[in-house]
């Protein structure tokens, strides 16, 4: 895009923060590529070149060099993102009234220079505010939004009066290939109501190429109604104004921000949790509310005690002779009806069922002492 190597930092951190030194005009020029659909066109100072005769010795058309660079995908989203970023982003102080404008606003360290390249449906303009010598710097707090942003509005709003407003790249999206997705922030996966519950990190709509828009759903985000009596998951018979949702990011091993010191992990993400264990599984080792209960047991309790049971009577049923097919059947869809509730947390679902289990089978173990008493003759 007209810039030439030696410009260029070799480090890819280096590239994607801005500490490469492009010169306004290169900027313009690779501003101006996306704005045009992704086809660069060398910047020159003239449009033609006529002798005394009026007859064109240079067509600016015709020797500029012209080449693509980008998909018109590619250009289009990201036409859209630094839109978002004059919209609601740093760069909201180079909105220019009933014109789309997008940009991008940059700020160096110690406040050693700022910057501000941004587009309109008509024009690509580059700014940059700063001293000759980069030890003298700015006030400080400077910042390409508040400073740069600023003044490129100013003159681009008069260049664009009496200009009628429109698309920067009139395509529709999906004619191009594109698909909209809603997505977890954090792990860049389809957005689940889990995602939702992040305050810190609201699900996002994006716009992605259909071969490279995400399937998967987010397998990090958690949440869970903790009761703040002990910490653990609510049951329903937790008071309300015990209970809330609390948010958890799960973050594995295959992730980066695993290695991260919790200093700057938890400063980015509160809610983090590092495991090895899937989603179900952590679930699953988080400890159930023991203190609020109906009854007797609580919900542990009871799913201990209805665990021990289910193992007592198949046990039972594998081993005892002559037991009826009828209260066989009967017991053993009483252990299913058993084994779904206790897959959930919901005592007055797995109350009812142990009951029943309980008296069933008592009614077995009575109906086969009667049928081992008559066998004697008793």
């Amino acid at each position: 895009m007209g810039a030439t190597e030696n410009k260029v930092n070799v480090d890819g951190a280096g590239l994607a923060l801005g500490t490469s030194g492009f010169t306004p005009i290169q900027m313009a020029a690779a501003y101006s590529t996306i704005a045009n659909k992704g086809v660069y066109q060398e910047p020159l100072s003239f449009t033609k070149v006529l002798d005394a005769e009026g007859n064109v010795i240079l067509d600016a058309d015709e020797v500029r060099d012209t080449h693509r660079v980008f998909q018109e995908s590619t250009a289009w989203m990201l036409v859209d993102m630094m839109t978002d970023a004059v919209k609601t982003g740093t760069g909201t102080k180079a909105k220019i009234t009933d014109m789309t404008v997008a940009g991008k606003t940059g700020t160096n360290s110690d406040y050693a220079s700022v910057y501000f390249a941004g587009m309109t449906p008509y024009y690509v303009s580059t700014l940059w505010v700063g001293h000759d010598y980069p030890i003298n710097k700015l006030k400080k707090g400077s910042s390409g939004g508040n400073e740069a942003a600023p003044l490129w509005q100013a003159y681009m709003a008069k260049i664009h009066e009496g200009l009628e407003d429109k698309a920067i790249i009139d395509a529709d999206p999906t004619s191009l290939g594109l698909v909209k997705r809603t997505i977890c922030p954090v792990s860049g996966l389809l957005a689940t109501d889990a995602c939702k519950g992040d305050e810190d990190h609201k699900p996002v709509t994006e716009w992605f190429l259909v071969e490279k828009a995400p399937t998967a759903y987010c397998d990090m985000h958690v949440t869970l109604s903790i009761c703040s009596a002990e910490n653990a998951i609510a049951t329903e018979f937790c008071p309300p104004d015990s209970v809330s949702d609390v948010s958890y990011v799960l973050i594995r091993p295959d992730n980066p921000l695993y290695n991260f010191d919790d200093e700057y992990l938890l400063k980015a993400l509160p809610n983090a949790v590092r495991t090895e264990l899937t989603t179900d599984e952590f679930i699953a080792s988080m400890k159930t509310c023991t203190v609020h209960a109906d009854g007797s047991l609580s919900i542990f309790e009871l799913k201990t005690k209805s665990q021990d049971l289910i193992q007592q009577v198949t046990d039972y049923l594998n081993t005892a002779n002559g037991v009826p097919q009828d209260m066989s059947d009967t017991l053993k869809d009483d252990i299913s009806a058993l084994q779904v509730a206790l897959s959930g947390y919901q005592y007055s679902e797995i109350e009812p069922l142990f009951e029943k289990l309980t008296n069933d089978f008592s009614a077995l173990q009575n109906a086969m002492a009667q049928q081992t008493q008559d066998g004697n003759g008793g």
